[in-house]
């Protein structure tokens, strides 16, 4: 390939365009000077033909793990008939709603496919994969690389599994070939994709128990943030994360109930500033929030004051589906319940109609503050069953950073940032005695010769995009990208030097040898051919002048000197790169 003759060149780093101040991480602005990318509006790109070839080779060697992994590629969508198209509308009643329940897996192109063929137990586990502009695991939008719908590329793998114990094991498997596999081919040793449990897909189904696993690399500009463990590897997002928390120990001279009291304080909202002002320990403060579901029930919910409420815990604990609504209740619906205005709400006193819950982190306090259903006032000296009610207490607060971990009981959750580049789902189902719901599965042949449905499958999507948005980020130094060979766009960059004829010959025999070559034939000054052969990071850099003879100058990109050596020995080099 002659570089005068490519779409898209190295753009000036001082240029007008290039000198703003931009959110997009190091390696997406490399990618825009090298001529990788080019921004078409802010914060959108499209893919040039150097990105492009990386993107391909990112594809092909995903492809290969799959492969080597036990996996087979389809392709996707199938085409549908038209007659297929009406009757599947057909299944939906006037108002757009199913007219009864309906799995959503048979909505899957790959389940109506497997219906079609007769399976035994000793062919599952089934692992397929296909690379498509959708994802079958939603993913959020990336923040790294945004581009058109039409243009994502992803990598979706799916394995049907005869049983739960199975689908563990083929869970592990794929994690490993997402998150180490697949790296080790593209030749990435220090990047690492973390998975980490999330709250997707957590709503309760029926018959079914669904997880969901992020993958995420890590970065302090990173738009999610996640907890781990810094000891067994636990990671989960703050709506999923759990901990051990602190339990506040009183000391024994506080162990006796104290009379309950109404303290005036003006404005005092906040835990900081009330734990200050009544001089107490701010775990002895409490939060009770009203929240509102669907429009028919109010749910108090009350958590330790160094602590927050998460909602998503909170739905669990309540049981809500998807369909459900909670919300903090609005001015008008606190004032009906407490008789006060919004953020006084207290325990004590509240309409009966309300349900009380507590965080596991209130329980065991004694003589513990609470708000007083009065403006400007709090409660000091409450207690259970004395004054309000023991509540249900559950597991309804945000981790924080610090808190102890609760899988391993011996390490410590860190907070984290960082970027989603793909998510693995993994159902396992339970058939009802009426096994209708799964009638539109696949069937297989178990091993007493019954044909049972498939309940047990994965599902797992990778953005290639963000995936090439985080290798350049990773593969460069200051003067630009430092590409392994398995992901260069090309393997040699050829400088030639007055010596057109010469290097016309030396690409005629690199390519021979099904050696790619960028061959930098511009009427440009020696400095700038160099400077551009770093920033686009080709894994070796070929010079070829007046001065070399019959010989060449071989350099490689991460080393600082260069050496000449004969033609035949630059390309066995250059071959063994490809090994």
């Amino acid at each position: 390939m002659q570089y005068s003759k490519l779409l898209g060149k190295s753009v000036e780093q001082n240029s007008k365009k290039q000198s703003r101040k931009t959110d997009d991480i190091d390696g997406v602005q490399y990618l825009v000077r090298a001529g990788f990318l080019k921004e078409v509006s802010t914060g959108r790109y499209v893919l040039l033909p150097l990105g492009q070839m990386v993107l391909n080779n990112l594809t092909n060697l995903m492809k290969e793990a799959s492969l080597l992994g036990g996996f087979s590629e389809l392709s996707a969508p199938f085409f549908e008939s038209v007659s297929t198209s009406a009757t599947s509308k057909r299944e939906k009643s006037s108002n757009g709603s199913p007219s009864e329940p309906i799995d959503a897996a048979s909505r899957d192109v790959y389940m109506q496919l497997l219906k079609r063929f007769q399976i035994s137990h000793k062919e599952l586990p089934i692992s397929i994969f296909n690379v498509s502009c959708n994802a079958i695991v939603p993913l959020p939008a990336s923040s790294i690389l945004r581009v058109d719908s039409e243009a994502m590329k992803f990598v979706n793998h799916r394995i049907f599994c005869r049983s739960a114990i199975e689908l563990e094991t083929c869970q592990r498997s794929l994690l490993d070939l997402l998150t180490q596999t697949f790296l080790h081919f593209a030749q990435l040793p220090s990047l690492s994709f973390i998975p980490v449990l999330c709250a997707a897909g957590a709503e309760p189904t029926p018959f079914e128990t669904t997880s969901v696993h992020r993958l995420y690399w890590q970065h302090d500009t990173g738009d999610k943030t996640y907890f781990a463990c810094d000891l067994c590897g636990y990671a989960a997002e703050p709506e999923v994360a759990v901990s051990n928390y602190s339990p506040f120990i009183q000391p024994e001279s506080e162990q006796e109930l104290k009379e309950r009291e109404d303290v005036l304080g003006v404005g005092l909202i906040g835990a900081d500033k009330l734990a200050e002002y009544l001089n107490i320990d701010i775990k002895l403060t409490t939060k009770t929030l009203l929240f509102q579901v669907n429009s028919d029930r109010v749910v108090a919910a009350m958590i330790r004051g160094d602590y927050d409420v998460c909602e998503s815990k909170l739905r669990r604990f309540l049981n809500l589906s998807a369909t459900d609504v909670l919300q903090l209740a609005p001015p008008e619906i606190v004032q009906a319940v407490t008789g006060c205005v919004v953020g006084y709400a207290g325990p004590i006193g509240l309409a009966s109609s309300v349900e009380v819950v507590a965080d596991v982190s209130c329980a065991n306090r004694i003589n513990f503050e609470v708000g007083a259903n009065r403006e400007n006032y709090h409660t000091i000296n409450a207690n259970f069953d004395r004054d309000f009610p023991t509540p249900s207490f559950c597991d309804i607060r945000l981790v924080q950073a610090g808190d102890g971990c609760s899988q391993c009981n011996a390490g410590t959750l860190l907070k984290h940032a960082g970027f989603i580049v793909g998510a693995v789902k993994t159902v396992s189902s339970v058939a009802p005695a009426d096994s209708s719901y799964f009638s539109t599965r696949p069937l297989f042949t178990d091993d007493s010769n019954k044909q049972v449905p498939m309940l047990h499958y994965i599902c797992a999507s990778l953005d290639l995009f963000t995936v090439l948005g985080i290798a350049a980020d990773v593969s460069r130094d200051l003067n630009g990208f430092i590409w392994p060979a398995a992901l260069a766009p090309h393997l040699v960059y050829l400088v030639d030097i007055s010596s057109a004829d010469a290097a016309q010959n030396l690409c005629r025999e690199l390519t021979q040898q099904r050696i790619s070559v960028l061959w930098d034939d511009r009427n440009q000054k020696p400095a700038k051919k160099f400077s551009d052969s770093d920033l686009i990071g080709n894994p070796v850099r070929l010079l070829i002048s007046a001065k070399t003879g019959g010989q060449v100058e071989f350099k490689l990109r991460h080393e600082p000197t260069c050496e000449l050596i004969d033609v035949s020995a630059a390309i066995s080099r250059i071959l063994a790169l490809r090994r």
